[in-house]
């Protein structure tokens, strides 16, 4: 019985380490497939919203953000799926990475420029009316990578680190400027963390 015991247990953990692979290539996969695209969130839905309606948007922010966009820059925009009670995102997909690290890049050095949070990237910024709200733009992420990041922000609020933030599909952390990042892996990089705060 020991013995059956013992071979399960080395059966189930080279199972769990499988599926652990797989998930990784599977998240590795979807990056890839849209590693160009960006989200875009908090844009008001329009009535009767059109593909000129959306491609107005980021052409717009590029202009706040000194990103020159043109139509034949973006190769697909669409609204997706979102959180009950606010605005779907939009998801924009340029032509090439290149562009999309230009203009998450730019959005970051804007918005880190501005003086106070009203000043930072919004809709009044880009000629949307009715009430001013913040525009949130980010590298699109699998819905486990979203997961991930969640995570990881939550564990950085209540550890002390300082940043957390997502480059080509890859999850950071760092407790201060200067400071090492830290790749997260996966949720057994934040468990391991743990012990040695």
């Amino acid at each position: 019985m020991s013995k059956k015991v013992l071979d399960l247990e080395k059966g189930n953990s080279y199972l769990t380490e499988k599926v652990k692979a797989l998930e990784n290539t599977t998240k590795d996969q979807q990056f890839c497939s849209r590693s160009s695209t960006i989200e875009i969130r908090n844009i008001p839905i329009k009535d009767n919203e059109t593909l000129d309606d959306l491609v107005s948007v980021v052409t717009g922010i590029g202009k706040i953000i000194d990103e020159n966009i043109t139509r034949a820059d973006l190769r697909d925009l669409r609204r997706v799926p979102g959180k009950q009670g606010v605005p779907k995102p939009i998801l924009a997909e340029f032509t090439n990475v290149n562009v999309k690290r230009s203009f998450i890049s730019n959005t970051r050095n804007f918005n880190k420029k501005s003086k106070n949070k009203h000043d930072k990237l919004n809709t009044e910024l880009i000629g949307i009316s009715g009430t001013r709200m913040p525009i949130y733009v980010s590298e699109f992420l699998p819905l486990q990578m979203k997961k991930l990041l969640f995570r990881t922000q939550e564990f950085a609020k209540a550890n002390g680190y300082k940043y957390y933030w997502t480059s080509n599909g890859i999850v950071y952390l760092g407790k201060k400027e200067g400071d090492k990042q830290i790749i997260v892996k996966s949720e057994q990089t934040l468990i391991d963390l743990q012990k040695t705060v």
